[in-house]
């Protein structure tokens, strides 16, 4: 069955028609607009994060996968995560998944999505606080 994707199921960013086309290629249902704050790093205000990179990019926006999110952090390397909070969560069924719409910033409207397949879904996850993504998990869009 054929999945027809509004602006909104890929965040405030998608506004822009090249960041949207962007986002629906790379799956990125969590999409923002970013700002450099100085060489290293990077504002994500829809995100409510400070990104430092690695290396020289420049991007024009950053995405997360829905289904990329962690519930815990790696415990390899803490610092090679971004942490979220979530505020009013709030969870949906949708095509044999749990998704769970939150705002990462209580000061902003936009949500951010997470997914997870039925099957690995437990009454727990509805209790958590914190949601987490590897830096290398980032999706940049560059112009």
């Amino acid at each position: 069955m054929d999945q027809e994707f509004s602006v909104q199921d890929y965040g405030a960013a998608c506004h822009d028609p090249e960041i949207f086309m962007w986002a629906l290629l790379e799956e990125c249902r969590n999409a923002a607009k970013v700002r450099r704050i100085d060489d290293t790093h990077i504002l994500v205000p829809d995100w409510g994060q400070v990104i430092t990179l690695e290396s020289k990019l420049s991007p024009a926006a950053a995405g997360i996968r829905a289904f990329d999110f962690l519930t815990g952090p790696p415990e390899e390397d803490t610092d090679a995560c971004i942490r979220f909070v979530l505020h009013a969560p709030r969870f949906l069924e949708e095509d044999g998944s749990m998704q769970v719409r939150f705002r990462p910033d209580v000061r902003q409207e936009y949500e951010m999505v997470w997914m997870v397949p039925r099957e690995q879904w437990t009454d727990e996850l509805e209790t958590i606080r914190y949601l987490y993504v590897r830096k290398s998990d980032l999706r940049w869009y560059c112009r």
